[in-house]
């Protein structure tokens, strides 16, 4: 496997956990879409990723980041959002360590459980 091929598959592997390949932060920010394809921007270093999604991601490039003025900057409601998810997984996985699961078993777990909570996406919130 080349370089390039080995940082297609740890981008794949790091979005699959619902985890920027970057800041290694959880929670995206979902923005435009056509056919199989979608653009997803990590909400907190705004990187930037186009996916394909049938049921897991198979596909990933990197497009341009968001500008910094992105949504968690103007609009701290997301990040409050953002961070509340990853409260959720990790006393999600918590509660499967103790069950018996290995740590990483158990965060992977944890975010499949409720990644459809992070794609409803956040709550309205008001234009400042």
């Amino acid at each position: 496997m080349n370089d390039a091929e080995l940082e297609q598959h740890q981008i794949i592997m790091a979005l699959q956990r619902d985890q920027c390949p970057d800041c290694k932060r959880l929670g995206f920010v979902g923005g435009p879409r056509g056919g199989a394809g979608q653009n997803i921007f990590c909400a907190n270093c705004g990187a930037g990723f186009n996916v394909a999604l049938p049921r897991s991601i198979v596909m990933a490039e990197r497009i341009p980041a968001r500008k910094p003025t992105d949504d968690t900057e103007e609009h701290p409601k997301i990040k409050q959002w953002v961070d509340g998810w990853m409260t959720k997984v990790r006393e999600r996985a918590a509660v499967y360590r103790q069950q018996g699961m290995s740590a990483e078993d158990a965060e992977d777990r944890a975010v499949l459980d409720i990644r459809m909570e992070i794609r409803r996406g956040p709550p309205p919130f008001e234009q400042q």
